[in-house]
Formats: structure tokens, sequence, C-alpha cells
């Protein structure tokens, strides 16, 4: 497991500052110089690792900090314990603001505040040579400058961390909608192929003379929805969209009326239309006839009208005949109102003892 880069530059910042530690131990070898170069190499590995654990790290980084601050308190005034690694400690706020939970941040931003007032920088050596706290507006301005880092540094990260689960709650949203648009892709394709099947499959069963070409039809219309499942997948493979399909709306109403639907239609040329509005009327067309197939007793007839109004698509869609009891809205119908959704269109339909409704509006704007 690698670092983080931006973990590599903190630590070779203390890793240099480290070496001018070692390098003042060699013309001042003393034991306090001793303990501030272990304290500066121990900031490397604690920094470098910062982002794998940052609340184990974050804790050990300011135990090192507060040591650093005891040993410069030590040996005050020879060493003012204005070290660079006083920005650890919001460095280590910020990286718990933007990984963790905003409890765990409250509980180091709180360490940090209370510790700021062991920090060497609040004391200062008075004329009488005692070691002593600051003037209180001095002492106010230096807390003031302590906790303004540390407050910024929190909000910084929290900041970060917003802006990161809000870009993944994105992603997981637009891959719930992908594993959506899948369901009702494959849905759509095999209800559609599966109903041709059964009927000309029966129509074999009650016309044995017909057998032969029932089976040529279950032969074409299987090797149709083989291709249409090929077609959906390499469209996802590409991260595209099947639309070649999508022209043929003539020959599918036309398959349609071959099976018995008495079918009224007005619609336009989908060619000129975004992909994903024309794969949506295919759809929309192809649904609501497999429906009538299935769910309501011949003869059925259709009137479906697709036309274009300002911009937007309109989709009408009526069939009138008995409706099949326990007939009950299916993933099909949920399917095709989320398909709608995506492109910002809007879907409805009812059901009643004779007719069957659908219309859907599709915006032009919101695709393309």
């Amino acid at each position: 497991m690698k670092p983080r880069f931006v973990d590599v530059i903190a630590a070779s910042l203390a890793c240099f500052v480290a070496v001018a530690y070692l390098f003042v131990l060699f013309t001042e070898p003393t034991w306090y110089n001793t303990v501030l170069v272990v304290l500066s190499f121990a900031f490397v590995p604690a920094l470098l690792w910062l982002h794998r654990a940052p609340v184990r790290l974050g804790i050990i980084n300011l135990s090192i900090l507060g040591m650093w601050a005891v040993v410069c308190l030590i040996v005050y005034p020879y060493n003012t314990g204005t070290p660079p690694q006083l920005l650890v400690a919001p460095w280590v706020v910020f990286v718990i603001g933007r990984t963790q939970p905003a409890v765990t941040l409250s509980l180091v931003v709180a360490a940090c505040m209370v510790g700021s007032f062991a920090s060497p920088l609040r004391w200062m050596l008075h004329d009488t040579g005692q070691l002593g706290p600051r003037p209180p507006i001095n002492f106010a301005l230096m807390m003031a400058v302590h906790w303004l880092m540390v407050g910024v540094a929190a909000l910084w990260g929290r900041a970060v961390q917003v802006q990161r689960l809000a870009a993944q709650h994105e992603i997981d949203r637009q891959q719930e909608r992908e594993r959506t648009l899948i369901a009702a892709e494959i849905h759509d394709v095999l209800a559609h192929t599966l109903t041709l099947i059964k009927i000309q499959a029966g129509a074999g069963l009650v016309a044995p003379e017909k057998a032969e070409e029932s089976l040529e039809n279950i032969q074409q219309v299987s090797t149709e929805g083989i291709q249409q499942v090929r077609s959906i997948i390499a469209a996802l493979a590409n991260r595209g969209t099947t639309v070649a399909e999508s022209n043929n709306l003539t020959d599918l109403i036309n398959q349609f009326r071959e099976h018995g639907l008495v079918i009224d239609s007005q619609t336009i040329d989908l060619s000129k239309l975004p992909p994903m509005i024309q794969l949506a009327l295919f759809r929309l067309t192809s649904e609501c006839l497999t429906n009538s197939l299935k769910h309501q007793h011949a003869p059925v007839e259709v009137s479906l009208k697709i036309e274009l109004a300002e911009s937007q698509v309109i989709f009408d869609y009526s069939s009138k005949a008995e409706i099949r009891p326990a007939t009950e809205p299916g993933f099909g119908l949920v399917g095709l109102a989320e398909r709608c959704a995506a492109v910002g269109g809007t879907f409805s339909h009812t059901i009643g003892a004779q007719v069957a409704t659908a219309h859907a509006t599709l915006p032009l704007r919101s695709t393309s």
C-alpha cells in the first residue's frame, strides 16, 4: 500500500526540517537538541501514512508535537519554540476533517484548542528574567491565531469531505440509474419477444396445419430478440445507446398488426430526434403494444400518436378491448416511467375495464 502523494510532500518537508536539526546537533551536541532531532524524525513516518490511519496517526502527530512543546518550554529562552512543526496541528485537523465523522473532528479540534494553552508561543521572558505568560492583549492575539488556524483547517477539511460525499452520492445515483435502465432494456426486449413467441406457439397448437408457419415466425422473432439483446450488451460495453432499432418503428407496428392488433398510428420521423428520445419512444411503443396483446381480449383496437409540440415529443396511446382479469401494473410500466424520467420527461397510464391508455412527454432540450 503506497502513501498518498500529499502525505509524501508533508513527510518530505518534515524530513528536511529534521535534517536541519541534525546539523544543529552536530555543531552543538546537547541533550535537548538530541531530543528535538529524535522528535523531528518521528514526524516523518507519522505524516507519511497519515491518510491511511488518520485518527491513530493524528493522535501520534499531536503527541509528538506536545512533547516538542514541553522540550521548548524547558530550554526557554534558548529555544523560542517557533518551529515549522507547529503547522502539524492544523494539518492533522484538516486531514481528520476531510476523512472522519464530525464527532471525531470536534474532539480533535477541542484537543488542539486545549493544547494551545501549552504552546511555547504564549510564553515570554519578562524583564525580571522570569518566564511567564504574555500580556493580556498579546496573549489574546496569540491564542486567536492558534484557534483561527485550527478552525480554518477544520472547516476546510469538512468542506472537502462534504464535496467528496456529494460527488460519491452522484456517482451512486448514476449507477442506480444505469442499473434501472439495464433492467428496463432487458425486460422490454424479452417481454416483447417472448409474448410473440407464446402467441405463435399457441397458434401452432390450435391449427396444426399452420405449425410450420408458426415455427418460422418463432424463429424470426427469436432471432430478432437475440439481435436486440446483443445490441444492448454492445451499447452497455461502449456506454452508448442502442438506437439502430428505434428507426424500425414502422416495422414494429406492422409486426403487431400481423399478430392481430388493429392499429391506427400517426408517427413522426424518429431518426431526427436525439438518440435517447428515439430509444424511449421505441420502448414505449413496444411495451404498450405488448401489454395490449398480452392483457386484452381480441380484437384489440389501438390508437397510437407521436407528435412534436414545441420543444417536446408527445406520446399518446390507447387500446380498446376487454381487459383480462387480475391485470396489474408490472415492472414494464414502472420501467417506462423511470425511462421517461431519465430523460427529463413524464409518464402516466390508466387501466379500465375496456380501455387502457398511456401518455408520455419527452423534452428535447434535456437530452443529447
